[in-house]
């Protein structure tokens, strides 16, 4: 009976597939939107009004759900009510992150354990927060996993505007997680330890992977650079860099015993001066990113649209999500409607195709009736 009913599930699984998620960025300046298609991902940008943002709180939630509407008539002009199934990207600003450990206590406590430590290392009170961990290393006596923490009401009001300009968030996650699933994708990196620097228009990110997973994440918007200034110099620029990557490689020193072998720059238009300040004040070999598929404004985008492609992250502390949510449940809650959609739609064909050739039939019947009669 259970080999019978496991093939049940398996062709149940195949006849309904695994959801297409997209990708969207939301920043304090800006929509990103990626959708992979059969040949070459597919972009849209679009600029936020000023003021919507503030200090990485929604302020102006009637003019962000404008700015949703136009970006789903860009996104399919043609079918206004469909639900775009998309992976949210937060701004960075609104995101924690911090790694821990926890001993080997077994598969079947790992949850609970793990949830008791994200709730004791919290920076926001347990009440307002959502929180999630992923699992980064394994040892026999230790897991190592990072943790993540924002804000629950951003999330909920974020989730309802989506929904209605009929956005279906299947997972939110951060610009630095979005970044590392698109590296491991994408480049093959011979270092055990590699510094990513990111320039966004919300600000410098800071993160370093080990064997390909996130590890550390830092994040200095540019208010906290300008302070009362009506500009950033370049110098102020240039010191503050080599002040925050110095920082970086003191934590990876100290937390992992080496400093990064490597570092992929992120900077549209700064790319040679990062490469060239880091090369020189740190020794650093450092390479810009660059990928074929889109380009480096829609990185963070395209990584989080490829979290769709990923089995393993259906399953449970693979990957984190901050939507409140399990990743697997919301996952099988839309192959659900996907599959009751499928067949609903076969059954109606179905019948179509019966009912005209019924009235084929009895057209055919009546008149051969009529012939006979004659």
């Amino acid at each position: 009976m259970k080999k019978f009913f496991e093939k049940i599930k398996f062709f149940l699984e195949k006849l309904s597939s695994k959801p297409q998620f997209d990708g969207l960025q939301i920043s304090e300046s800006a929509l990103e939107y990626v959708f992979i298609g059969l040949d070459k991902p597919r972009t849209i940008a679009l600029r936020l009004p000023p003021g919507i943002f503030k200090n990485n709180k929604l302020q102006e939630p009637n003019q962000f759900l404008e700015s949703l509407n136009k970006l789903h008539q860009l996104a399919a002009p043609e079918e206004p009510e469909r639900m775009l199934r998309v992976t949210l990207v937060l701004p960075s600003g609104s995101v924690y992150t911090q790694s821990f450990n926890i001993p080997n206590v077994g598969e079947e406590r790992i949850k609970e354990t793990v949830a008791l430590n994200l709730q004791m290392i919290s920076p926001i009170p347990i009440a307002d927060a959502n929180m999630s961990a992923q699992l980064i290393a394994e040892t026999p006596d230790r897991y190592d996993l990072l943790g993540a923490f924002t804000d629950k009401n951003t999330v909920n009001q974020l989730k309802d505007l989506l929904i209605q300009a009929h956005f279906a968030p299947i997972s939110f996650e951060f610009p630095a997680l979005a970044l590392a699933r698109l590296i491991r994708r994408s480049v093959k990196s011979n270092q055990k330890s590699v510094l990513v620097f990111q320039i966004s228009s919300d600000g410098l990110d800071f993160f370093i992977l080990r064997n390909d997973y996130l590890h550390f994440n830092y994040f200095r918007s540019w208010q906290s650079i300008q302070g009362e200034e009506r500009s950033i110099s370049r110098s102020v620029f240039d010191e503050v860099t080599m002040e925050e990557v110095k920082k970086v490689i003191n934590f990876s020193m100290s937390r992992f015993g080496d400093a990064p072998g490597e570092a992929l720059i992120i900077a549209p238009g700064f790319e040679l001066e990062v490469v060239g300040l880091l090369e020189k004040n740190f020794g650093i070999k450092a390479n810009p990113l660059v990928l074929s598929q889109v380009t480096p404004v829609f990185y963070v985008a395209l990584g989080a649209a490829l979290r769709g492609k990923m089995a393993l992250e259906e399953e449970e502390l693979k990957v984190i999500n901050l939507g409140g949510e399990s990743l697997a449940k919301t996952i099988h809650n839309e192959q659900v409607l996907e599959f009751i959609s499928l067949w609903r739609n076969i059954t109606v064909g179905v019948f179509v195709i019966l009912l005209i050739a019924f009235i084929s039939a009895a057209s055919f019947l009546v008149a051969q009736s009529k012939s006979l009669t004659a």
